[in-house]
């Protein structure tokens, strides 16, 4: 991640100083990094590498210690759908227009970009894998920001398995499951999968991907 904001900032510094050959151009553009987005549906900071005394996590913890780890960051809204339509588009909520989880992405888009669609301007490749922003149709997505956007399925053995609801019945839908299967099985897993694939792929020009776990 430092590599990453080191190169955008010396590339400002060029600009700005300087009215670049085509030689210098070249040399810039060979230093463009790939960049790996990875968002994680509801996660709070009960990690290893925020001193959590009982959650095990080695590879977010290897990554965090790699680049530079925010100790007091907030969310910018306590809902899905406009907490992700706000860092997306780097719009309030209240001044984007979206404050629930119904409310679409393309009603009050317009041509405001969005994150994804920035790197496509500037030549990147964009991927989006599962739930980037609130992923319900896509009507809620900014489909034209993606070269290629993947949505995956959790198996019917994926949601077999003991099941317990978490706020004794008010949200049916919000439980804790001992599931039965593989990673395969997961909607995550086989996001994973595919990131993974994709990030080994030799490609013309870089890429920005975004990887939206969300179960």
């Amino acid at each position: 991640m430092k590599k990453i904001f080191i190169t955008l900032t010396l590339i400002s510094i060029i600009t700005a100083c300087s009215t670049p050959t085509k030689k210098e151009l070249i040399e810039v553009q060979k230093t463009d990094k790939n960049v790996l987005f990875i968002i994680i549906d509801d996660l709070k900071p009960t990690l290893g590498t925020y001193g959590h005394p009982m959650v095990k996590s080695p590879n977010i913890d290897k990554l965090a210690a790699m680049g530079v780890q925010f100790n007091n960051a907030h969310c910018n809204f306590a809902v899905c759908g406009p907490s992700r339509g706000s860092f997306l588009t780097g719009i309030r909520p209240e001044s984007l227009g979206i404050l629930n989880n119904t409310t679409p992405l393309q009603s009050v888009l317009g041509d405001k970009i969005t994150l994804p669609n920035l790197f496509k301007k500037n030549g990147y490749e964009t991927i989006g894998l599962g739930k980037t922003f609130h992923d319900k149709t896509e009507e809620h997505e900014d489909m034209k920001a993606w070269d290629a956007y993947y949505k995956f399925e959790t198996t019917e053995l994926g949601w077999t398995g003991e099941k317990r609801n978490v706020t004794d019945g008010v949200l049916p839908w919000c439980f804790w499951q001992a599931t039965e299967g593989t990673d395969d099985d997961q909607e995550d897993g086989q996001i994973a999968k595919k990131a993974v694939e994709i990030i080994k792929t030799e490609r013309d020009k870089p890429f920005f991907l975004a990887v939206g776990f969300k179960n």
